[in-house]
């Protein structure tokens, strides 16, 4: 079984939004977001490698929404673009689950006919959803991961650090073990262990990130990634 020959979607307008301020709450951010969002992910094409596009006016307007939403102060001093964060998670899993409600489901060969151009659809689509929101990557992932919240956390190597302290180890010598594990783990999703072949250590990251247990926070193309493996 394959995916139907479709004709592809053309370019998506931006939305006429009157007065109101996409930026002024996260549903109304939502409201404007998610169908150039669906759009991406889920709209005809006949190169599910490749997701359709999006009005360059509406693009720019979803950057200048998302930035304007992420800048504003919060109460309580809570992480800017969290709550995006935890809605584009949700919202990956929905994109998910209707994904594979077609996979046949008692004949192998039409499952990997079926699975195969459906994966490649929801990761172009996931890939330009991850673009187009860059600046949640930016700002509430990149400090997140700062923050020891990332895929692989200092709890990870405690044992490491244990015996470092222990050792009276300086803190070169600290940070040359935690090197070393994380290189162990990214051989583990497929590094080769040549430290200047930076296209195999970047391929081997997004691998981890989308293998990290839910509460790691990723960036949005891993972020998607992992709940497609999820659900």
């Amino acid at each position: 079984m394959t995916m139907p020959q479709m004709r592809p979607a053309p370019a998506l307008a931006n939305p006429a939004t009157g007065s109101a301020n996409p930026a002024a709450s996260l549903q109304s951010l939502w409201n404007y977001v998610a169908p150039a969002a669906a759009h991406l992910m889920q709209a005809p094409t006949n190169n599910p490698g490749k997701a359709p596009a999006l009005d360059v006016g509406y693009h720019m307007g979803i950057h200048t929404a998302v930035y304007n939403y992420f800048t504003v102060p919060r109460p309580g001093g809570a992480p800017a673009g969290a709550d995006f964060y935890e809605l584009l998670d949700g919202w990956f899993g929905e994109v998910a689950r209707d994904t594979l409600l077609g996979l046949p489901e008692d004949d192998s060969e039409r499952l990997v006919q079926y699975l195969v151009p459906c994966f490649q659809r929801y990761q172009s689509g996931a890939g330009a959803v991850s673009r187009l929101l860059n600046y949640t990557n930016r700002q509430y992932v990149k400090r997140a991961i700062d923050e020891d919240r990332g895929w692989l956390r200092l709890a990870d190597v405690i044992d490491d650090v244990a015996e470092a302290v222990r050792n009276k180890e300086s803190h070169a010598k600290l940070a040359g073990r935690l090197r070393a594990r994380r290189d162990g783990e990214l051989m583990r999703w497929g590094w080769n262990g040549n430290a200047s072949d930076t296209d195999s250590i970047t391929k081997a990251e997004a691998a981890a990130e989308a293998g990290a247990p839910p509460d790691r926070v990723v960036p949005l193309a891993a972020l998607a990634q992992r709940r497609f493996r999820i659900e």
